[in-house]
C-alpha cells in the first residue's frame, strides 16, 4: 500500500509519535521537501538525536548522553549524565557514567591478551578476525554469516540469548571503531531505559555512519513505521534482548 507524505504523517501523529515535537509546521515542510525519513528522525521530532558514530568513537559519548538526557527530560524523566567519558586505569576500560553508575563504553583489555586460536586460525581477512576478537571482550557475540544480498563481504549478527539479530554488513574498509563505540553506547542507554522500566528502546537510524542517529521508540511505534514501510535504516544495534 502507498502511503502519501500527508497520510503518513496523520498516522504517526494519531500514534503519539509527534507528541514531543516543538514545531508541527516544520515537520511538515521538512517531510515534503526533504522526504519523510528527513522529517520523522530528525531532532525537531521530539523522538531522534543526532549521534554521529565517528563522533562517539572519538571523545563524544559524554555529549551523547546529555542529548539521551534531554530526550527524557522531555518526557518528565530525570537523569544524571557526565559531560564526557574517561579511562579507567585498574580496569584497563573507557566509562561513561551516567544515573549513578560507571558504565563500559569501550574495553581495552583485547590489547593485554592474544587472540585465542580459534578466531586466529579462523579462515577471515585479519581486519575481520579483530573486530570479531574486540567484540568478543566488549561482551558482543558476533556471528559470521554469508551475505544473504550475495554483496562482497560478509552479515554479521549478534547472538542474544534467546535470539540472533542482524548486526551490520561487513566488508573491507569497515571502521570497528565507529561500530563497536556506537554499540556500546547504545547498549548502554538501553540498558538504562530497561532499568527506569520504560518501554521505548533507542534504535539506530542509518547506523555506524556519520549521519546515525538515535530514536526512542517503543514497541507500537516500531510496528507503525514497519507498516509505513520506513524501517529500512532502522535497527537496533545494543547488546540486549
Amino acid at each position: 500500500m502507498t502511503h502519501t507524505v500527508s497520510d503518513a504523517l496523520l498516522a504517526l501523529r494519531d500514534a503519539g509519535y509527534f507528541q514531543h515535537a516543538e514545531d508541527d509546521d516544520a515537520i511538515d515542510d521538512m517531510a515534503n521537501r526533504y522526504g519523510l525519513e528527513a522529517a520523522i528522525f530528525s531532532p525537531a521530532s521530539g523522538r531522534a538525536v543526532l549521534l554521529n558514530a565517528e563522533d562517539l568513537a572519538e571523545g563524544g559519548a559524554g555529549m551523547g548522553i546529555q542529548q539521551i538526557r534531554m530526550l527524557l527530560a522531555a518526557r518528565g524523566i530525570a537523569i544524571d549524565a557526565a559531560d564526557s567519558e574517561g579511562f579507567d586505569d585498574a580496569s584497563g576500560a573507557t566509562r561513561l557514567s551516567v544515573n549513578g553508575a560507571s558504565e563500559v563504553l569501550f574495553d581495552w583489555s583485547f590489547t593485554r591478551h592474544a587472540m585465542p586460536d580459534e578466531l586466529a586460525d579462523a579462515d577471515y581477512p585479519s581486519p575481520l578476525r579483530d573486530l570479531l576478537w574486540k567484540g568478543r571482550v566488549q561482551g558482543f557475540d558476533l556471528k559470521v554469516r554469508p551475505c544473504e544480498h550475495g554483496s562482497p563481504g560478509v552479515d554479521l549478527h549478534l547472538q542474544l540469548q534467546e535470539q540472533s539479530r542482524f548486526f551490520a554488513h561487513w566488508s573491507l574498509g569497515f571502521d570497528d571503531g565507529r561500530v563497536l563505540y556506537a554499540t556500546g553506547f547504545f547498549t548502554i542507554v538501553n540498558r538504562l531505559l530497561a532499568q527506569l522500566r520504560l518501554d521505548d528502546r533507542l534504535y539506530a537510524w542509518r547506523p555506524f555512519t556519520d549521519g546515525q542517529t538515535g530514536v526512542l521508540l517503543d514497541p507500537s511505534l516500531f510496528r507503525q513505521l514497519q507498516d509505513l514501510n520506513l524501517t529500512a535504516q532502522l535497527r537496533r544495534i545494543d547488546a540486549m534482548e
